[in-house]
């Protein structure tokens, strides 16, 4: 079993901007994506998978980076764990978006595996 760690950051402005990371893993494997998250924004990050028999979330978490005590504001990130059970291709589509549906950033990863 493989441990994949893949990073991305989040665009700056209103206009999401067509990003799209290619991995080709191998199976069985664990990929670890890392995202730039802020909650106290009223965004966060959603996602879809193409192809649940391929791969899927199997754990995810916020993560508010170290601050002092009080502070507001204070972002973060978003950690998922993606088990990749079978040879195949899939895609994990991530949509930065606020409470009321607006997008703000979209990221694809494009899995192949062998």
């Amino acid at each position: 079993m493989c441990l994949v760690f893949l990073f991305s950051p989040v665009c700056k402005g209103n206009n999401p901007e067509i990003k799209i990371r290619v991995k080709k893993v191998e199976t069985p494997s664990i990929m670890k994506i890392v995202l730039a998250e802020n909650i106290t924004t009223g965004y966060k990050w959603n996602y879809g998978i193409q192809d649940k028999s391929t791969a899927s979330i199997i754990y995810d978490k916020y993560v508010e980076k170290e601050h002092k005590k009080g502070l507001l504001g204070v972002g973060g990130k978003h950690i998922w764990y993606v088990l990749v059970k079978k040879a195949g291709k899939t895609k994990i589509i991530f949509k930065l978006e606020s409470w009321d549906g607006k997008l703000k950033d979209k990221i694809t990863y494009k899995i192949k595996a062998i």
